[in-house]
């Protein structure tokens, strides 16, 4: 801001005449003094400076100087002609005030604005500071003491500004109700941009004709902050949300979530509301094909959808049954910078998909667990949810068994199922793999795209001797066949129709079961465990081969330690196995020894082994743990009963 004035007087001879004018420091003064009168055209001038001495000096005919004020208050500009016993001086005393430095009062920031404008003043002066170096701005204490009083609307619809400047005063906007039919934030840009293009005014500068400059008259692009809705949606509802943007082209940043955490709901970037009718007439839509653009069959979702246009919203679907009769959805989003181009697309055609079936897999009787975190939502046009490891959900028409199979690293084939860890169950002379669907036989699963409601069982097992296996699709299967018997059941030799069967990683050579060679970079079965726990899908099992698979070999430290101790175990756990099935009481005794060690064992389900270090740390810890456990507690029980016995 900048003050410039003028003034002509007379001194008379033998007085003086004083200007005064308030200046903060840093404030600059140009001025500029003529003298005329006596015989020399001069006359004395004294400046006086708040709390520091006065500058004095005579003036001959003219003078001009910048003079910057040191620190604040009121400056005395005195024209002393008392030396001058008869003439009179006419003076002319031109001045030019620049201000430089600005108190600032803030009016309190409302509560729902904290998070975006409480450093748009602070912003905007730094702007004006690295445009005009000599400038200098500070809060003021009181209003009183203030050059510029910010103060705070929540609303300007239906005027033609988002901020003002009169005076002292400034008015800067916090949002407006222009989008969506209801009040929403500025993002903390646009409330920056409002207050440099007020502060611009407050400090003497006018509009500029440059659409690029802070000074321009208008503001183009309203850029809004975090939008929330709320609403409900039944079954088979939806509801639209259209973005408030700022640009053509631009990105958005959005969370969906619903209050049913049992059943899903679908979301799609749709690039206009015809899009969304179109979904609710179950025609062919258009939708942003981005994996954080879409979620299907989710409860709640968030993502980064970049490139979309202007039009463009969110399109909410509720398809699944509720656990009441509608569910509350809560929506948040805000615009994000994006520069490149919009896109990409892809079509759907409804309805949505979601159907469920249940599915057994059941090896030699016993039915594999799928509800570890390990298989869950896995895939997201097929998979198990929700911690359940018995209902598969479907959510695209082509997604096959095959596919579920295949997200979890296994392979299922018409004759052969492929576990992850290397274990293979195939058909051969004894033994058989067998696909049920509503108890009707089937000759292949892998490409099978269930229906909603169908019963899927796996089943591989020994080939029954007293009958022929039926062939017609059409047969009626019972249960039984594929069930042990009670005495079966019971048996605790793994010998099927006088067959020996050796565990994974084992292999048959002169009657006995050996370690397999060909296995040994998978690590191989775990036989002892096998054979204590009576099956390779016992929960304990499934343990120890996936801490063994997920934490041992993640790590080059984990590896060579599992190639040294195959070597070691494999020397002596085949004939121990052979023995556990052979005594009943031998295995018991096992089962109690290896409990202690497997649930010591549990504890690398709670630690991050991402590294070498972290691999030999943990490993060393639980050796002396397992240590103290089977040999420190033995010895100090022995020690304990020896000196009783001597007292």
């Amino acid at each position: 801001m900048a003050f410039a004035a003028s003034e002509s007087f007379t001194v008379a001879a033998r007085n003086y005449e004083q200007k005064e004018m308030y200046l903060n420091a840093g404030d600059e003064v140009d001025f500029s003094i003529q003298v005329q009168g006596g015989s020399n055209d001069d006359i004395n001038l004294i400046i006086d400076i708040p709390d520091q001495d006065s500058l004095e000096g005579l003036v001959v005919e003219n003078h001009s100087e910048t003079f910057t004020a040191p620190s604040s208050g009121n400056y005395v500009f005195t024209f002393d002609n008392t030396i001058s016993v008869l003439s009179n001086k006419s003076v002319l005393f031109s001045y030019d005030i620049t201000k430089n430095t600005y108190y600032i009062y803030i009016e309190n920031i409302p509560d729902y604005s904290k998070d975006y404008a409480s450093n748009a003043v602070f912003d905007a002066t730094e702007y004006w500071k690295s445009i005009f170096p000599k400038k200098n701005f500070y809060v003021a204490d009181s209003r009183s003491n203030a050059d510029i009083i910010i103060q705070w609307v929540k609303d300007f619809t239906g005027m033609k500004h988002v901020g003002f400047q009169y005076d002292r005063i400034i008015e800067v906007g916090l949002g407006d109700s222009s989008c969506l039919g209801q009040w929403n934030p500025y993002s903390s840009k646009h409330v920056t941009e409002i207050m440099t293009h007020e502060i611009g005014h407050a400090i003497g500068l006018k509009h500029s004709n440059d659409p690029n400059s802070v000074m321009y008259p208008t503001i183009s692009d309203t850029s809004y902050g975090n939008i929330t809705q709320k609403f409900n949606l039944g079954e088979n509802q939806g509801m639209f949300i259209p973005f408030c943007m700022s640009k053509e082209t631009s990105s958005i940043q959005y969370s969906v979530e619903s209050s049913d955490s049992e059943h899903g709901f679908y979301v799609y970037v749709v690039p206009s509301k015809k899009d969304f009718d179109n979904i609710l007439q179950q025609k062919s839509f258009v939708y942003y094909s981005d994996d954080d653009c879409f979620g299907e069959g989710v409860w709640k979702y968030s993502g980064e959808c970049k490139g979309i246009l202007t039009e463009s919203g969110l399109a909410i679907i509720q398809t699944s049954p509720l656990s009441h009769s509608t569910s509350s959805i809560n929506v948040n989003y805000f615009e994000t910078d994006y520069d490149g181009k919009s896109g990409p697309f892809d079509t759907k055609v409804f309805p949505l998909i979601h159907d469920t079936a249940t599915i057994d897999v059941i090896i030699f009787g016993d039915t594999y667990d799928f509800s570890s975190g390990f298989y869950q939502n896995k895939d997201k046009a097929i998979r198990f949810e929700d911690g359940n490891g018995h209902v598969i959900h479907r959510y695209d028409e082509q997604a096959s068994i095959g596919q579920l199979f295949d997200s979890f690293g296994m392979s299922l084939t018409n004759d052969c199922f492929a576990f992850s860890d290397g274990r293979n169950f195939c058909n051969n002379d004894d033994y058989h793999l067998n696909f049920f669907v509503n108890e009707q036989k089937y000759s292949s699963l892998s490409q099978y795209v269930f229906h909603d409601g169908d019963n899927i069982k796996i089943i591989y097992d020994s080939i029954p001797k007293s009958s022929t296996e039926p062939k017609s699709s059409s047969t009626q299967i019972s249960t039984e066949p594929y069930s042990k018997s009670k005495q079966e059941t019971e048996k605790l030799s793994p010998e099927i129709n006088n067959k020996v069967i050796c565990g994974a990683g084992t292999m048959m050579k002169d009657g006995k079961c050996v370690v397999d060679s060909s296995n040994s970079s998978k690590g191989g079965g775990c036989l002892i465990a096998t054979a204590t726990y009576g099956s390779e899908l016992a929960p304990q099992v499934q343990f120890l081969r996936e801490i063994r698979d997920n934490q041992l070999m993640s790590t080059e430290y984990g590896i060579s330690f599992m190639a040294g101790f195959n070597q070691f175990y494999y020397s002596f756990s085949p004939m121990i196995a052979d023995y556990e099935r052979e005594n009943p009481i031998f295995k018991e005794a096992v089962k109690i020894t290896i409990t202690p060690l497997i649930s010591s064992l549990s504890i690398l389900n709670h630690v991050d082994m991402n590294s070498d270090a972290k691999v030999l740390g943990y490993g060393i810890s639980l050796i002396l743990l397992n240590v103290g456990m089977y040999i420190g507690i033995p010895a100090s029980i022995v020690f304990r009963i020896k000196k009783k016995g001597n007292f």
